[in-house]
C-alpha cells in the first residue's frame, strides 16, 4: 500500500478489510493518466500443525473502464501501480 501511495502521491486511497482488502485509488497514474483503480487482494490461510500460513492472491484488478482478466495482466498492471519501488 505504502509502495502505491509512493507512486502515485496525488491520489486518494481507500482500503476496507474483511477475508482480504478491497483497495480503491482515484486518480492513479497509468498508461500516460490518470485513472481509478479497484483492488481486490483475498486473503487464504492454511493451517499445517502448529504453523499458520497466509497467502495473498490478487483477484481483481480494474483501471478505468479495463478489467485486467488474466493473473498476467493484473500483475503486469499491479507493478505499474507500485512501479517507485520497484
Amino acid at each position: 500500500l505504502a509502495c502505491m501511495h509512493f507512486t502515485n502521491p496525488n491520489s486518494q486511497m481507500t482500503v476496507d478489510s474483511g477475508g482480504g482488502y478491497d483497495i480503491n485509488i482515484r486518480n492513479a497514474k497509468f498508461a500516460n493518466g490518470n485513472w481509478d483503480a479497484d483492488i481486490r487482494i483475498i486473503e487464504r490461510t492454511e493451517i499445517n500443525l502448529l504453523d499458520k500460513d497466509t497467502t495473498l492472491i490478487l483477484n481483481k484488478l480494474v483501471v478505468g473502464d479495463l478489467t485486467m482478466e488474466s493473473n498476467a495482466q493484473r500483475v503486469d498492471a499491479l507493478k505499474l501501480l507500485v512501479a517507485a519501488c520497484l
